[in-house]
């Protein structure tokens, strides 16, 4: 599984981005490494600025995203030990 800071690079470094079709298959093959990292970090950001009720439904959309994945898939994605753990990096 892709981290987010890996793709982040690959789109930059190789310019990927000036090419609408290469942009749209690229989000469109990492859509929820993508959409899980921005949501899991609102709602880590809502908790630690005191607004939990606020996060929770960002949080179970978090977990949407991957309810079908497997357990050895979600040992590699970083932010769900930060989101358990309640840490943003």
């Amino acid at each position: 599984m892709t981290d987010i800071k890996s793709l982040y690079d690959r789109i930059c470094s190789d310019n990927l981005t000036k090419d609408p079709k290469n942009f749209i298959h690229i989000y469109e093959e990492h859509k929820n490494l993508i959409e899980a990292r921005i949501t899991s970090d609102y709602a880590l950001s809502l908790s630690q600025y005191g607004s939990s009720r606020k996060s929770i439904p960002y949080l179970d959309k978090f977990i949407q995203l991957f309810k079908n994945s497997s357990l050895t898939d979600l040992k590699e994605v970083q932010m769900f030990e930060n989101v358990s753990l309640g840490e943003r990096r």
